[in-house]
């Protein structure tokens, strides 16, 4: 080996002990500390933009929540059939929610079923009398 070659070594072999010894010292900036949201729910983003450097959260939705949003996604572009899908499983998980019987009306409606989609919405009227959604659509009928 030539002088050149022994002394790369042990500069490869200093590098090598300084840098595990900082991985392992635990001297790294946590979060928390090296920033200070204002926020309970900040996040650092991208930097793309330097004058955005904090985002809220996303809101998290509840598993009804997904599933009425993708009937409602489902009936905007008519396809009745995925939409009633997402209905039946949303109505298994809450057999009284609103959303999730207008849902129904809604897709009977638009499919030419105008008795079912009459009885569903009466019967979100009776669990809930401001249902802005059944009353119109009853009207409609």
């Amino acid at each position: 080996m030539s002088l050149f070659q022994i002394i790369l070594i042990f500069v490869a072999i200093a590098i090598l002990v300084i840098f595990f010894k900082q991985l392992y010292s635990g001297n790294y900036p946590k979060r928390g500390i090296d920033y200070e949201a204002k926020l309970p729910n900040e996040q650092i983003v991208g930097l793309s933009n330097p004058k955005k450097i904090f985002a809220k959260a996303k809101p998290i939705l509840s598993r009804i929540d997904e599933l009425i949003l993708s009937a409602n996604e489902s009936i905007v572009k008519k396809d009745y059939e995925e939409a009633m899908k997402a209905l039946r499983s949303a109505y298994i998980i809450d057999n009284k929610n609103v959303d999730v019987i207008c849902g129904f009306g809604t897709v009977y409606f638009e499919t030419g079923k105008f008795e079912d989609a009459k009885n569903y919405f009466q019967k979100a009227l009776a669990l809930d009398e401001n249902c802005k959604i059944a009353k119109e659509m009853l009207e409609k009928l």
